[in-house]
């Protein structure tokens, strides 16, 4: 199984990154193909809307993105995660999810992907705020765009609250909930 996580903020060593790790510990224990992409260290331009992809399909940026199109297709699983900025996800992780947009070869109604369907998906943020519920929109957002446009067979999303000052790994019931996600992948 081959199992890809989009890491979405800019601290490789932060509480996305930690949360992140654990949730693909499961797959490497089970001796899965993992492999994480840090968006921060990518060279990924920002969506142009110019319908070159609904046209001729594929995106016609020539950046990171078309060997990592090449990934995603091939991936039985993907793990997104990001911190919430100003109520939303992290400008790294929206510039890259916005270029999903050429797996959508035709647009409503009838949406037509190009994405190999059935795969696995696990979506988190890390929040400051104490609230769990304070930005909720965010993993129902992603798991109806992941299951309902893009043919994800399931989606797990959870949501990482109160880490202002408190780092992820000194929090065992995030951790718990991370390896839970896993567990969610590979089964």
């Amino acid at each position: 199984m081959k199992i890809l996580g989009f890491l979405g903020s800019p601290r490789k060593e932060g509480n996305t990154a930690i949360l992140m790790n654990e949730v693909l510990s499961e797959a490497k224990k089970g001796g899965h193909e993992v492999n994480i992409y840090y968006l921060n260290e990518t060279n990924i331009q920002g969506c142009q809307g110019c319908l070159h992809c609904k046209k001729h399909g594929g995106c016609r940026i020539d950046d990171d993105m078309q060997s990592i199109y090449d990934e995603i297709q091939a991936a039985d699983s993907i793990v997104f995660g990001t911190p919430v900025y100003w109520g939303g996800e992290s400008s790294q992780f929206k510039t890259f999810f916005d270029r999903w947009f050429a797996f959508i070869i035709s647009p409503p109604p009838n949406y037509v992907v190009s994405l190999r369907p059935g795969k696995k998906g696990v979506f988190f943020i890390t929040q400051g705020r104490e609230e769990e519920d304070m930005f909720q929109y965010l993993p129902k957002r992603f798991s109806s765009i992941l299951k309902g446009m893009l043919g994800f067979s399931a989606v797990y999303t959870f949501v990482a609250p109160g880490l202002r000052k408190v780092e992820a790994k000194e929090r065992p019931e995030l951790l718990a909930k991370a390896r839970e996600a896993g567990k969610f992948l590979i089964s």
